[in-house]
């Protein structure tokens, strides 16, 4: 099987698509929250995982340097939940 590759190199990473075409699973890999099968990740020049190699660092300090923020689509244009509905805050 062919992974794909893919890098990041800026600090900040937004990731969108679709449901279910794996963008939790692709951070949740990067992170090893969920064990990757294949490929290899290298944060800061460094190889933290290398499926092929057996190299698997202890990931504490880098999970201190990176995180998944899951956004709700709703609230990032100000919605609030009157308990009816979403209702839209004008700016």
């Amino acid at each position: 099987m062919m992974f794909p590759s893919l890098s990041i190199r800026e600090k900040l990473f937004g990731l969108v698509g679709e449901s279910g075409c794996g963008k939790t699973t692709t951070g949740r890999s990067i992170l090893r929250l969920t064990e990757p099968t294949g490929g290899s990740i290298t944060y800061g020049g460094e190889v933290i995982f290398d499926a092929e190699k057996k190299i698997k660092k202890n990931m504490l300090p880098y999970r201190r340097k990176m995180q998944i923020v899951f956004q709700d689509p709703l609230r990032i244009f100000g919605s609030q939940n009157d308990g009816r509905g979403y209702c839209w805050r004008s700016y």
